[in-house]
């Protein structure tokens, strides 16, 4: 098993960094390898060479948000290249769940993993989903057989996944669940070697763990019919259920 990668969490959004810091306290690993810096992008001067991990959309706009701030550092062109790019690799949409290495060879520009979120911006495109857990999980990945032009020793810097700037606000889901989801795709990465077989079991409580806010959804939905068809009998239960099966999800990351 490699050593974890070395992330630096950027935003210039305090609320999002300390939420990222509280819930990867817990996760031994992150200890000496994650930080976070709370200050603009152009701001950020890392001590080793970094590459820049980019959320955006499928079709490789960059126009909001962190992938905004790249572009106003590095150039515009850096946006048309990697539409270019798409266009050759991808058939003109690169899909959620990928991480696509952006290689210029400019002077003083760090290389780019473009990881998307969603096709296009829509009002909660994102919640209910687990692209932000798909598309960490894609830059992870990438990350970690990065091109030999990347030295080994280098940070990836990256904002908070799904906490803003993939579209519009309108396309976000709530902090806390972004903020999961990273965590756990980071969790499930760098405890991988853990995994002992790959059955049914694994499976369903892996999807259990990704989709716990989805699957409590469900629940309340289910309950809030029963209402309206039968008065309020069995509400309570299913509500609290729904409220259990995402700490559940939380203890089974933990068991990782």
């Amino acid at each position: 098993m490699s050593a974890p990668p070395s992330l630096l969490f950027v935003d210039s959004n305090l609320a999002v960094l300390t939420a990222l810091r509280d819930a990867f306290q817990p996760v031994p690993e992150a200890l000496n390898s994650v930080d976070f810096r709370n200050e603009p992008l152009d701001r950020v001067q890392p001590r080793t060479p970094f590459a820049l991990a980019v959320p955006g959309t499928c079709f490789g706009l960059l126009d909001d948000g962190f992938a905004w701030a790249v572009l106003k550092q590095y150039g515009a062109s850096l946006a048309t290249e990697l539409q270019q790019d798409i266009a050759d690799r991808w058939c003109g949409q690169q899909p959620v769940g990928t991480a696509h290495w952006l290689l210029r060879g400019v002077p003083h520009t760090p290389p780019v993993l473009h990881a998307p979120l969603l096709r296009v911006p829509e009002p909660r495109a994102l919640d209910h989903t687990d692209a932000v857990y798909c598309a960490v999980s894609a830059v992870l990945r990438e990350w970690e057989h990065r091109p030999s032009s990347v030295p080994r020793g280098a940070t990836l810097l990256l904002p908070g996944f799904g906490t803003s700037g993939a579209g519009t606000p309108a396309a976000l889901i709530p902090l806390d669940e972004a903020v999961r989801q990273t965590v756990l795709a980071y969790t499930h990465h760098v405890r991988r070697d853990r995994v002992t077989s790959m059955d049914w079991m694994h499976a369903r409580s892996v999807n259990s763990q990704v989709c716990a806010r989805r699957h409590a959804s469900d629940l309340v939905g289910e309950s809030f019919g029963r209402w309206l068809s039968t008065g309020s009998n069995g509400v309570i239960a299913s509500a609290g259920a729904a409220a259990a099966l995402i700490g559940v999800a939380a203890l089974g990351a933990a068991a990782w």
